[in-house]
């Protein structure tokens, strides 16, 4: 190895490289959207730079900081065995649990009133 001292690492952000586009494309502030993991970006970029952004709109937003969902491999198998077993309600029940979380107000309803939530989920 050479002789050149190892540089301070930080963990990468996807956030990081977010508030050099304005200067880069000479836009001053800018709108952000952001869905799904992308809305956690946006969300993470707005805190440290509130300077830069004019307007923020998210969609289903990863927000940082939260804990992570199931891991999605397990979070499939286990939606693909409820689906074959025909258990409709507990295919409804998990993506909800999963999408909404166990504290949310959409979590706490009973079963029946998460109709709408059918549709979606191969009805």
């Amino acid at each position: 190895m050479g002789d050149t001292p190892a540089q301070a690492v930080r963990p990468y952000r996807d956030a990081d490289g977010v508030p050099a586009l304005p200067d880069t494309l000479g836009i001053g502030r800018a709108a952000l959207a952001g869905a799904s993991f992308g809305g956690g970006v946006a969300v993470e970029t707005t805190a440290r730079c509130p300077e830069w952004v004019s307007a923020l709109a998210l969609l289903r937003a990863g927000l940082p900081g939260r804990e992570p969902g199931p891991d999605p491999p397990a979070f499939d198998g286990e939606e693909d065995e409820l689906v074959r077993a025909g258990g409709l309600d507990a295919t409804v029940e998990l993506n909800v649990r999963n999408l909404a979380g166990p504290g949310s107000r959409w979590g706490r309803m009973p079963l029946r009133g998460r109709t709408p939530a059918r549709p979606y989920n191969g009805g």
